[in-house]
């Protein structure tokens, strides 16, 4: 797997995480072997825009549904190849920004996940957003719990406190391990995403 093999100090590059077979129109992932697809940041937007016109505040959180379901299977197959949960987080984030979604850093408890802070820098998903009084990365939140739960094994309250599109420098995302699990959209954990919205827009104003 090329992705372990990247050395220290050395930039990486597209391909040492993604490889494309262009006779049969399929792109990879050089860890898992997995195959993966690209989506348009601008369709992205459209699809987010959309969601949000068809099912007003249920929007987000399918957003988020979405997310937690994406990162929680990536980080499944993730770790069939590193089981240290240090060096998988640092490789996710890696791979996050060869995929284009930002530079993200991940602090905190890397070993247990008990806490964790997520900034992305030039996130894709608050590109050419409009400015907001809360913030807008449903999806980026959904995937860091999706990610955390499953590589902790427990669940985790995940909230973004900072974001690009409400004019700060960078989206940040808490993570705090908790026993409320995820179970419904309805559920406190579900809810957590629409509180936390609501918190940090309050905080803001």
């Amino acid at each position: 797997m090329r992705a372990e093999k990247l050395r220290p100090g050395v930039s990486p590059k597209l391909t040492d995480f993604y490889r494309l077979d262009y006779r049969i129109g399929a792109v990879f992932s050089e860890v898992t072997e997995e195959r993966v697809q690209v989506i348009p940041a601008g369709t992205w937007n459209v699809l987010r825009a959309r969601l949000v016109l068809d099912f007003e505040e249920r929007g987000p959180l399918a957003m988020f549904e979405i997310g937690f379901t994406l990162g929680s299977s990536f980080a499944n197959e993730m770790m069939q190849h590193i089981s240290d949960p240090v060096v998988l987080v640092r490789r996710l984030t890696d791979m996050a920004a060869a995929a284009g979604w930002g530079i993200l850093s991940v602090v905190g408890d890397l070993q247990y996940g008990s806490q964790l802070t997520a900034t992305a820098a030039n996130c894709v998903f608050c590109e050419n957003q409009e400015m907001s009084t809360s913030p807008q990365c449903d999806f980026l939140v959904g995937t860091i719990k999706g990610i955390a739960d499953r590589v902790y094994g427990a669940p985790h309250e995940v909230w973004e406190e900072r974001c690009a599109a409400m004019g700060d420098s960078a989206c940040q995302t808490i993570a705090e391990e908790s026993p409320e699990e995820l179970m419904s959209p309805d559920s406190t954990a579900s809810r957590s995403l629409v509180n936390a919205r609501l918190r940090v827009a309050v905080a803001k104003s």
